[in-house]
């Protein structure tokens, strides 16, 4: 499990459809459970990025949860399971906030932090072997910021793989050159 935190709008999808670009031309799958964004987004995004039809349909598996699967009662544990048998190699979860939102939990709770840890990202690790992308947001105020996106330190504590701080310079778009620094 690995994360990327930065600012909203900062290039933290872009780098994430980069890397599920990537694993679909070497004949991988990559799953993206997508909270912000539309799955029209996500393809037009992965066209940019040089991928065509084909490709995107043998190699990309979209889902925008449309209801709870952790949440604080009964998990939707055939929905979880369905998840995590897919043939993945990278799954990327956009974005942990909106998630743990959406599944009736508290970023700023520990215990709530863990039990959507131990459900979702480390369920789709664990079960199929894939590389799990958490993309999270920083605090607004830079002075206040720390050294880890907004929420419970757990989030960090959690990761065992790398975590990243994406920095922005320029905010890239689709007729401005970005300049973002990985760190």
């Amino acid at each position: 499990v690995h994360s990327i935190a930065g600012e909203p709008g900062g290039g933290k999808t872009w780098l994430a459809l980069h890397l599920a670009a990537e694993t679909i031309r070497h004949g991988d799958r990559a799953l993206v459970v997508d909270y912000e964004d539309t799955p029209a987004s996500c393809v037009a995004r992965l066209r940019a990025l040089g991928l065509d039809d084909a490709q995107i349909a043998a190699g990309l598996i979209y889902v925008r949860p449309e209801r709870p699967l952790v949440g604080r009662g009964q998990y939707n544990v055939a929905a979880l399971d369905e998840l995590a048998s897919w043939d993945i190699a990278l799954a990327v979860i956009d974005s942990v906030g909106e998630s743990i939102a959406t599944e009736g939990l508290k970023p700023n709770d520990d215990d709530d932090v863990v039990r959507w840890m131990q459900t979702l990202p480390r369920r789709l690790a664990h079960r199929n072997g894939a590389a799990v992308l958490l993309l999270d947001h920083v605090a607004k105020e830079r002075e206040g910021r720390g050294l880890w996106a907004i929420g419970s330190q757990r989030k960090l504590a959690a990761i065992d793989g790398a975590a990243y701080m994406l920095e922005v310079g320029v905010a890239p778009t689709r007729t401005v050159e970005g300049h973002v620094r990985l760190v």
